[in-house]
């Protein structure tokens, strides 16, 4: 494996488990949240391999300033 990829895949998973310990902790995430956060453009990935994991992350449709976008959180059980 080549050096560069190596470091992506290390970099992308230490994104992934900052992403689910913020889930974890009850916070919730934008996209834009997230690559402010976790230095991310791949939350829509992340989320979609949590979910795979067994995560019950949910999303709701949000609006401000007349821009529509998504916030994911982990639903209460």
């Amino acid at each position: 494996m080549e050096r560069n990829q190596l470091s992506f895949e290390i970099n992308q998973a230490i994104q992934q488990e900052g992403i689910k310990k913020c889930f974890e902790m009850g916070g919730r995430l934008t996209v834009q949240a997230a690559f402010y956060r976790f230095h991310t453009t791949e939350l829509r990935r992340i989320i979609s391999r949590l979910r795979k994991a067994g995560m019950k992350i949910i999303d709701e449709w949000k609006e401000a300033n007349g821009v529509r976008f998504k916030e994911y959180f982990l639903a209460n059980e």
